[in-house]
Protein backbone atom coordinates (compact mmCIF):
# COMPACT_ATOMS: atom_id res chain seq x y z
CA UNK A 1 0.00 0.00 0.00
CA UNK A 2 2.51 2.39 1.09
CA UNK A 3 4.27 1.84 -2.59
CA UNK A 4 1.32 2.65 -4.08
CA UNK A 5 1.05 5.46 -2.23
CA UNK A 6 4.77 7.00 -3.10
CA UNK A 7 3.78 5.91 -7.36
CA UNK A 8 0.61 8.12 -6.58
CA UNK A 9 2.34 10.86 -5.24
CA UNK A 10 5.68 10.98 -7.86
CA UNK A 11 3.05 10.80 -10.64
CA UNK A 12 0.75 13.52 -9.62
CA UNK A 13 4.33 15.90 -8.93
CA UNK A 14 4.19 18.19 -11.95
CA UNK A 15 7.69 17.81 -12.71
CA UNK A 16 7.12 14.48 -13.73
CA UNK A 17 6.37 14.84 -17.34
CA UNK A 18 6.59 12.93 -20.46
CA UNK A 19 8.34 9.87 -20.80
CA UNK A 20 8.67 10.27 -17.10
CA UNK A 21 4.98 10.07 -16.30
CA UNK A 22 4.84 6.70 -18.42
CA UNK A 23 7.05 4.84 -16.71
CA UNK A 24 5.67 5.39 -13.45
CA UNK A 25 2.33 4.12 -15.11
CA UNK A 26 3.75 1.29 -16.21
CA UNK A 27 5.93 0.71 -13.02
CA UNK A 28 2.37 1.06 -11.06
CA UNK A 29 1.04 -1.60 -13.18
CA UNK A 30 3.30 -4.16 -12.73
CA UNK A 31 3.48 -3.74 -9.20
CA UNK A 32 -0.06 -4.08 -8.92
CA UNK A 33 0.15 -7.35 -11.08
CA UNK A 34 2.92 -8.34 -9.00
CA UNK A 35 0.88 -7.92 -6.15
CA UNK A 36 -1.94 -9.72 -7.53
CA UNK A 37 0.43 -12.66 -8.49
CA UNK A 38 1.61 -13.40 -4.68
CA UNK A 39 -1.74 -13.29 -3.43
CA UNK A 40 -3.00 -16.02 -5.92
CA UNK A 41 0.62 -17.95 -4.51
CA UNK A 42 -0.22 -17.22 -0.99
CA UNK A 43 -3.83 -18.61 -1.64
CA UNK A 44 -2.40 -21.57 -3.09
CA UNK A 45 -0.28 -22.21 -0.63
CA UNK A 46 -2.60 -22.06 2.14
CA UNK A 47 -4.91 -24.32 -0.08
CA UNK A 48 -3.16 -26.49 -3.02
CA UNK A 49 -1.59 -29.08 -0.29
CA UNK A 50 -1.80 -32.85 -0.43
CA UNK A 51 -0.55 -35.74 1.52
CA UNK A 52 1.62 -38.47 -0.52
CA UNK A 53 2.49 -41.72 0.67
CA UNK A 54 6.15 -41.61 1.85
CA UNK A 55 6.55 -45.77 1.21
CA UNK A 56 7.41 -46.50 4.98
CA UNK A 57 3.84 -45.90 6.70
CA UNK A 58 3.73 -41.93 6.93
CA UNK A 59 3.34 -39.44 4.58
CA UNK A 60 5.17 -36.93 3.06
CA UNK A 61 2.95 -33.10 3.00
CA UNK A 62 3.33 -31.65 -0.20
CA UNK A 63 2.12 -28.06 -1.91
CA UNK A 64 2.11 -27.42 -5.27
CA UNK A 65 2.10 -23.89 -6.68
CA UNK A 66 1.92 -22.88 -10.29
CA UNK A 67 0.23 -19.69 -11.90
CA UNK A 68 0.57 -20.59 -15.53
CA UNK A 69 -2.93 -20.84 -17.18
CA UNK A 70 -3.42 -22.80 -20.24
CA UNK A 71 -5.36 -21.96 -22.73
CA UNK A 72 -8.42 -25.14 -23.38
CA UNK A 73 -6.35 -27.83 -25.22
CA UNK A 74 -3.22 -26.77 -24.51
CA UNK A 75 -0.56 -29.40 -22.96
CA UNK A 76 1.74 -28.20 -20.27
CA UNK A 77 5.26 -29.25 -21.27
CA UNK A 78 7.30 -28.05 -18.52
CA UNK A 79 9.55 -29.87 -15.93
CA UNK A 80 8.16 -29.54 -12.97
CA UNK A 81 10.22 -28.40 -10.26
CA UNK A 82 10.61 -30.47 -6.62
CA UNK A 83 12.12 -28.76 -3.74
CA UNK A 84 13.11 -30.60 -0.61
CA UNK A 85 13.28 -28.03 2.52
CA UNK A 86 15.45 -28.06 5.42
CA UNK A 87 15.18 -30.29 8.17
CA UNK A 88 14.56 -27.46 10.39
CA UNK A 89 12.94 -24.75 8.46
CA UNK A 90 9.42 -23.94 8.49
CA UNK A 91 6.97 -24.23 6.04
CA UNK A 92 7.10 -20.27 5.25
CA UNK A 93 10.95 -20.27 5.03
CA UNK A 94 11.15 -23.22 2.73
CA UNK A 95 8.14 -21.41 0.43
CA UNK A 96 10.26 -17.91 -0.59
CA UNK A 97 12.38 -20.04 -3.20
CA UNK A 98 9.49 -22.15 -4.65
CA UNK A 99 6.97 -18.82 -4.78
CA UNK A 100 10.06 -17.01 -6.71
CA UNK A 101 10.14 -19.63 -9.56
CA UNK A 102 6.54 -19.94 -9.48
CA UNK A 103 5.96 -15.83 -10.55
CA UNK A 104 8.92 -16.82 -13.25
CA UNK A 105 6.22 -19.62 -14.63
CA UNK A 106 7.46 -23.12 -13.05
CA UNK A 107 5.40 -25.14 -11.48
CA UNK A 108 6.86 -25.74 -8.12
CA UNK A 109 6.14 -28.86 -5.55
CA UNK A 110 7.68 -28.49 -1.83
CA UNK A 111 8.28 -31.03 -0.03
CA UNK A 112 7.88 -31.00 3.56
CA UNK A 113 10.37 -33.42 6.18
CA UNK A 114 7.76 -35.51 8.42
CA UNK A 115 9.41 -34.59 11.45
CA UNK A 116 9.52 -31.04 10.31
CA UNK A 117 5.07 -31.53 10.53
CA UNK A 118 5.70 -33.24 13.79
CA UNK A 119 8.01 -30.13 15.60
CA UNK A 120 5.64 -27.79 13.61
CA UNK A 121 2.56 -29.64 15.68
CA UNK A 122 3.95 -29.30 18.86
CA UNK A 123 5.47 -33.08 18.59
CA UNK A 124 8.89 -34.27 19.13
CA UNK A 125 11.29 -34.93 16.42
CA UNK A 126 14.61 -36.50 16.92
CA UNK A 127 17.03 -35.98 19.23
CA UNK A 128 20.06 -33.67 18.58
CA UNK A 129 22.48 -36.84 18.37
CA UNK A 130 20.80 -39.39 16.31
CA UNK A 131 23.22 -39.75 13.23
CA UNK A 132 23.04 -37.36 10.54
CA UNK A 133 24.02 -40.08 7.67
CA UNK A 134 21.09 -42.78 9.19
CA UNK A 135 18.60 -39.62 9.20
CA UNK A 136 19.44 -38.45 5.72
CA UNK A 137 19.34 -41.96 4.22
CA UNK A 138 16.23 -42.82 5.64
CA UNK A 139 14.49 -39.84 4.51
CA UNK A 140 15.77 -39.45 1.20
CA UNK A 141 14.26 -43.11 0.56
CA UNK A 142 10.55 -41.33 1.54
CA UNK A 143 11.06 -38.53 -0.22
CA UNK A 144 12.25 -40.32 -3.50
CA UNK A 145 8.71 -42.66 -2.43
CA UNK A 146 6.86 -39.74 -2.37
CA UNK A 147 8.12 -38.16 -5.60
CA UNK A 148 7.09 -41.11 -7.72
CA UNK A 149 3.43 -40.98 -5.85
CA UNK A 150 2.73 -37.49 -7.15
CA UNK A 151 3.15 -38.53 -10.82
CA UNK A 152 5.89 -36.44 -12.38
CA UNK A 153 7.24 -38.17 -15.29
CA UNK A 154 10.52 -36.14 -15.35
CA UNK A 155 11.31 -33.30 -12.75
CA UNK A 156 13.49 -31.07 -11.29
CA UNK A 157 15.00 -31.86 -7.65
CA UNK A 158 15.86 -28.42 -6.02
CA UNK A 159 16.54 -28.44 -1.98
CA UNK A 160 17.52 -26.33 1.40
CA UNK A 161 19.80 -26.96 4.21
CA UNK A 162 19.39 -30.66 4.61
CA UNK A 163 17.19 -30.64 1.45
CA UNK A 164 19.95 -29.34 -0.68
CA UNK A 165 22.24 -32.14 0.69
CA UNK A 166 20.07 -34.95 -0.18
CA UNK A 167 19.11 -33.19 -3.64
Amino acid sequence: GSFAHALTNLRDDPRVTGENRQVLYDFAREQRKLSADLDRLDAQYRSNTAEYDDGKGGKIHAVTLDLKEFAEGEEDTRVPWVMIGGATSTDEQNAGLPMAMALLGHKVTILTYPEQMKLQKGGEGRGLFEPISNMVREDFEKFKHASKEIGYKKLNLIGHSLGGAMV
